[in-house]
């Protein structure tokens, strides 16, 4: 009995629940209030953001009209999203931080919007590297227009980004740093840009390796022409990809960093010279016997000079360090001289002091023939190539078997462009390259 009474009365309170249930009607709200609701969580995000510790309800619902103003051109006084947001903070208990709203879709501006707030994030981006403590909203506003007339070739004056970028700014509290726009997508340049900043890096690496401290703004330009000269044979004049060059060498302040900027390199006012005392040491130890003396160094310094600057003129800066060394050499105790008045130096063997093979180009840059100068220790066959940028064969100096000794091959440019060019020498002792630049 106790059974049936506990099965009946289980089946009548199931039936009361699907009473209840399909008598209950679902709450949903309709299409206007979850734009209120999308407009409130808004609100909400930028207050978490930029309120502090002295704001009470009235802020929040003073600073929710100008909020509506901004964002809503079409807004024009109070309505049913001012009605839901007053009696929501009326409800929010003050001592509690305002929490979430309801119903966050995502928003989705529309796709003019988009792109300006792609522009605005790459400004920001900029902003961010080069501002400091004393720009203001109006720098800001004065750096923008320079900025659109820089990336953008049909820009003709004020448009939709411009309303966006004003309101934006004049929004942002001035004593907080500008943040970063929603919506940043990656740019995505045409293939003809991205083409010009291919050769645009290219040029700027061949820039590291050649450039100095006395370069300027005009010696970039006016090697870029080179540049595109020597490795395209299709260019004739100024196309898209100069005017591409140009302006980022004018908007180049710096102030921005540009793409794959070179090192900074330590100023180094005697390293050119260095690098010529070197040379003609390197000279010396391949055609100097035992009857050289520091007298002689001295005497062949003036002809190797001569033979590889043809506009050397006696007593610059690079003599007065070759004398200095000179008489560094003449001072050093570890230095003796023999009867037959030649030099050496004390616990150097014959062996160590054996020439090696070797390569040397000059002059570099060159105008109208490059001498190439090959010594072989012994005999082997030699095989002297010049290549150009793109790795074609332009010229075959060589291509037989030399006895040891010292040889100087010479090339003449007749029909060659002006840029840079690759020798190449192949022998039994290894494969040795040098880089020379042809200047008509």
């Amino acid at each position: 009995m106790r059974r049936k009474l506990l099965v009946v009365g289980t089946l009548g309170l199931l039936l009361l629940g699907m009473a209840f249930s399909q008598s209950w009607p679902h709450h949903g709200p309709d299409s206007t209030t979850i734009v209120c609701f999308r407009l409130i969580h808004a609100y909400m995000g930028w207050v978490r953001t930029h309120a502090d510790s002295t704001w009470t309800r009235d802020t929040l619902l003073a600073y929710w009209t100008d909020f509506r103003d901004s964002v809503d051109t079409s807004y024009s006084g109070p309505d049913h999203c001012d009605t839901i947001f007053t009696r929501w903070v009326r409800w929010t208990p003050p001592h509690r931080p305002p929490h979430r709203p309801p119903h966050r879709p995502p928003h989705r501006p529309d796709s003019a919007t988009v792109v300006c707030f792609r522009l605005i994030h790459a400004y920001m981006g900029w902003v961010r590297t080069h501002a400091d403590s004393t720009w203001t909203r109006d720098t800001l506003l004065a750096y923008w227009t320079d900025f659109r007339d820089s990336v953008d070739t049909s820009y003709s004056g004020p448009d939709h980004c411009d309303t966006i970028f004003t309101r934006w700014v004049r929004w942002t509290p001035p004593h907080r740093p500008p943040h970063r726009p929603p919506h940043r997508p990656p740019h995505r340049p045409d293939s003809a840009t991205v083409v010009c900043f291919r050769l645009i890096r290219a040029y700027m690496g061949w820039v590291r390796t050649h450039a100095d401290s006395t370069w300027t703004r005009d010696t970039l330009l006016a090697y870029w022409t080179d540049f595109r000269d020597s490795v395209d044979t299709s260019y004739s004049g100024p196309d898209h990809c100069d005017t591409i060059f140009t302006r980022w060498i004018t908007w180049h302040r710096p102030p921005h960093r540009p793409p794959h900027r070179p090192p900074r390199r330590p100023h180094c006012p005697h390293c050119g010279c260095l690098r010529l005392i070197g040379g003609y040491m390197h000279w010396v130890r391949l055609h100097g016997d035992s009857t050289w003396t520091l007298d002689s160094l001295e005497h062949y310094w003036t002809v190797f000079r001569s033979r590889i600057d043809s506009t050397y003129t006696p007593g610059d800066r690079c003599d007065s360090l070759f004398a200095r060394f000179i008489a560094r050499l003449r001072s050093r105790r570890d230095t003796t001289t023999d009867d037959g008045g030649g030099f050496f130096y004390s616990g150097v063997s014959d062996s160590k002091l054996k020439p090696e093979f070797s390569v040397t180009a000059y002059p570099n840059p060159f105008n109208s023939a490059v001498n190439v100068s090959l010594y072989l220790p012994e005999t082997s066959p030699v095989v002297a190539e010049v290549y150009d940028i793109r790795g074609e064969k332009v010229h075959t100096l060589a291509n037989s078997t030399l006895a040891a000794g010292t040889y100087q091959l010479t090339w003449r440019p007749e029909n060659a462009p002006a840029g840079m060019y690759i020798i190449k020498v192949r022998t039994d002792f290894g494969e040795t390259t040098r880089v020379v630049h042809y200047a008509k």
